[in-house]
């Protein structure tokens, strides 16, 4: 049998069936496999293969036209590598060994299905209130009014610097990194913008009259709520405040922001959108009956499902912007909806609910109907995050429960849970990827658990 008259999707698939041990010895099946798996060609696209969820695993690969000499472009390897060492072999035009990345992929996803880790454990300045990550910079606030920044890039964290402004917890967090720029949102009612360059704070904004409880950063502005219900908009490159919009009757849970539109959900049980450009309020959404305690949107925004919601009525409702309609969730939670996740696999978009009830359900997008339930958890799910392979969901419980929780996204088993944390103390946020998951606790660290070993 001619090897190059196979279906390279098949080929790939056939990489894919293959524990590690075989995939390393694949060279020795035949003659035909060793020519083709000597290919860069082939392992980098087996490599954009694997780290895409499954219901977008296509190729472009030709077999018959595959040479060895395959001139590879930066732009088609930053996404797939973030590893400095490869980018600055793409810089100096080295050959990347793609068998040897291929291999330590597949030993990664084999890690998350096993539950073999390393723990890299952070002391932080208090408890831990709010985390976020960018290319490798870690920010997180604690409850002792700080802000630590970190450096992922080595094995080991890098401490970076602690920044001291808020006068109150620091209760959430955001940054653009290519700006290097932070923002945080405070107990004391200011934003805190910090300039990570120089580890120094840029501009301490005044006019919230309440604790600010959500922030989001662009390149143009910066948009935070408060507990009373205010809105305000400020110019990121100035500080200087735009608008200041009251439109809420109760504090603000939850803010998305795309470009110029700012979308906020509220204990008023309704979800606003505003044009922050213009300072104005669009519209506003109803149709919960108790808090809205988190929203977010879909990408793109322009489609005709384009926000989803999830409140303390158990309630789940997916949003038509434009048309101002809804429809809520058929066969839902039992009680309060605590987290949202909104994922749009190619043609299947679907979203994930946490609960008071202790379960985790997912859901199709287009219907609103639960097409799998995760049973497990012991107490109510608090954090809830998915790889970017769709691979791998990962939850916590409350301060019952400190335990991190991981589930085969496909079929909705648990595959394990772990515990770090110390007992009786609440994971209050977490970032996940598709090498390491990131926990802050109330316990006054940040443990990142790193599957790439």
């Amino acid at each position: 049998m001619n090897i190059q008259t196979i279906k390279p999707i098949l080929l790939l698939k056939i990489f894919d069936f293959c524990t590690v041990k075989e995939l390393i010895n694949v060279r020795q099946t035949c003659q035909q496999f060793k020519r083709i798996s000597d290919k860069s060609r082939v392992w980098f696209e087996y490599l954009k293969f694997i780290q895409k969820p499954h219901l977008e695993r296509t190729t472009s690969l030709t077999l018959s036209n595959t040479n060895t000499n395959t001139n590879l472009q930066e732009k088609d390897v930053q996404d797939l590598v973030p590893n400095e060492e490869y980018e600055i072999n793409m810089v100096y035009q080295k050959r990347i060994n793609w068998f040897a990345v291929c291999v330590s992929e597949k030993k990664t996803q084999k890690n998350w299905k096993e539950g073999t880790y390393e723990i890299v454990s952070i002391e932080a300045k208090g408890g831990v209130r709010c985390l976020t990550i960018e290319e490798d910079l870690l920010l997180f606030g604690t409850d002792e009014n700080f802000v630590s920044v970190y450096d992922l890039a080595q094995q080991k964290p890098e401490y970076k610097g602690t920044f001291s402004g808020h006068k109150g917890w620091v209760e959430c967090i955001d940054m653009d990194f290519d700006s290097l720029t932070a923002v945080s949102g405070g107990w004391d009612s200011t934003v805190c913008v910090w300039d990570l360059e120089k580890a120094k704070l840029k501009y301490k904004l005044k006019g919230h009259k309440d604790r600010v409880v959500c922030l989001k950063m662009n390149e143009k502005y910066i948009v935070s709520g408060d507990w009373r219900g205010e809105l305000i908009v400020w110019d990121k490159e100035n500080g200087k405040r735009l608008h200041k919009l009251h439109n809420h009757t109760n504090s603000i849970f939850a803010l998305e922001l795309e470009k110029n539109i700012a979308i906020t959900s509220s204990a008023d049980k309704t979800i606003k959108i505003f044009d922050i450009e213009k300072g104005e309020l669009k519209t506003t959404l109803t149709g919960h009956k108790n808090w809205v305690v988190t929203v977010k949107k879909v990408n793109p925004l322009s489609s005709t499902h384009n926000i989803v919601s999830g409140g303390w009525d158990g309630v789940t409702r997916v949003w038509d912007i434009e048309n101002e309609k809804s429809f809520g969730s058929t066969g839902g939670h039992t009680d309060s909806i605590t987290c949202l996740e909104v994922l749009n696999p190619y043609n299947n978009p679907v979203f994930l609910t946490g609960s008071v009830d202790h379960l985790i359900k997912k859901w199709d997008l287009r219907s609103g109907r639960v097409v799998q339930t995760f049973y497990g958890h012991r107490s109510p799910v608090k954090c809830l995050s998915v790889t970017p392979s769709l691979n791998t969901v990962v939850s916590s419980g409350d301060v019952k429960d400190s335990s991190v929780y991981f589930w085969d996204f496909r079929t909705g088993k648990l595959l394990y849970s772990k515990y770090q944390h110390r007992e009786n103390t609440e994971i209050t946020s977490m970032k996940v990827d598709n090498e390491k998951v990131i926990t802050g606790s109330n316990d006054g660290t940040v443990k990142i658990w790193n599957f790439r070993i």
